[in-house]
């Protein structure tokens, strides 16, 4: 049985970025070694004939720099698998009541981009989407749960507005999940008055959303491979 596909919140989201570029990066050192290389020697530098050990010194320190993002990239990854098994962990032994999602959150956050060389501040703004829960607790009172953060427009990949609410014993941590994802362009999504998609179909969004990573890879990997073509030819 094919998995169904689901959002997870920011902070639980794999990004392969820093892993691709890394490795893309050496790669692309890699080659232009091997195309620089010629005989006992590789090029020339100005007039100075550069052999293959007084070239490795600095290259050797420009490929440590693509392992180390290679690396970073690997704990990121590590990082966000240790948090899911976390977050499964904790689900498994708090109580689960089925809710409804009363309404959207935006939330507008403003990132201050500074350089120093300049003295120039840039202001970044984007948009964030927490999903409110209305729900009934043991005691049959009404309560709600704010989801933890994701990214804008959530309403395109929801198709009805069903979610679950995980409590702890003592009440106080509460984690919203099980919502109804769409599984494909042809299901029916959530209508949030007042959303503005800003000129495209939420279909479009649908697709960019939902195979954003897949659309990072594959990007990222054409445009090494371009590089690698070009300097090898």
């Amino acid at each position: 049985m094919k998995k169904e596909w689901k959002l997870w919140p920011r902070e639980y989201e794999y990004r392969y970025g820093k892993l691709i570029c890394g490795i893309g990066f050496d790669l692309f050192i890699g080659a232009f070694i091997l195309r620089s290389i010629q005989k006992d020697t590789l090029f020339f530098v100005g007039e100075k004939e550069v052999t293959f050990s007084e070239f490795m010194i600095p290259v050797g320190g420009i490929l440590a720099i693509g392992l180390i993002i290679a690396v970073l990239g690997i704990l990121e990854i590590r990082k966000v698998s240790m948090l899911r098994k976390e977050r499964r962990l904790l689900m498994e032994h708090f109580e689960c009541y089925d809710g409804t999602i009363s309404e959207i959150e935006r939330i507008q956050v403003n990132e201050i981009v500074k350089s120093e060389a300049d003295n120039i501040h840039n202001e970044n703004t984007h948009l964030l989407s927490k999903v409110v829960v209305k729900y009934t607790d043991w005691d049959r009172r009404e309560r709600i749960a704010v989801s933890e953060e994701y990214g804008e427009y959530l309403s395109v990949l929801l198709k009805d507005t069903r979610a679950k609410v995980y409590v702890s014993k003592n009440g106080n941590n509460r984690i919203v999940d099980g919502l109804s994802w769409r599984q494909s362009a042809r299901d029916g999504y959530i209508d949030v008055p007042g959303e503005d998609l800003r000129f495209l179909p939420k279909n479009v969004y649908y697709h960019m959303f939902r195979f954003k990573n897949r659309i990072e890879i594959l990007t990222l990997l054409i445009a090494f491979s371009i590089m690698l073509i070009l300097i090898l030819s």
